[in-house]
């Protein structure tokens, strides 16, 4: 840092104010539309301890506490954005969405 010219910096307090400009959303959508993310699907859950986990073995069937006619979670970012249904598409699973988050 030799031979720079360093000088402080002293900065003007502000108020806090009310934005009055477009919201994020309402700016440009196609800056952030193509941000890739990790969604989620819960289907359910099991309460077991480590000797249960342990003993598991290939074939065997673990009963989740979700039933087939119940709704799964969609989670983003560790948040429930969405449920839905658990459908077949083909030879793939998928959901069919029967409720957004607000």
């Amino acid at each position: 840092m030799s031979g720079e010219n360093i000088q402080r910096v002293e900065f003007a307090e502000i108020t806090n104010t009310e934005g009055n400009g477009n919201t994020v959303l309402n700016r440009n959508f196609g800056l952030v539309k193509e941000v890739p993310i990790q969604l989620d699907v819960k289907l359910g859950s099991l309460d077991s301890s480590i000797g249960q986990l342990f003993s598991l073995q290939e074939g065997e069937v673990i009963e989740l506490s979700t039933g087939v006619d119940q709704e799964i979670e969609l989670i983003l970012d560790g948040n429930v954005v969405a449920k839905g249904l658990l459908v077949a598409v083909g030879d793939n699973f998928g959901i069919e969405i029967t409720n957004i988050k607000n």
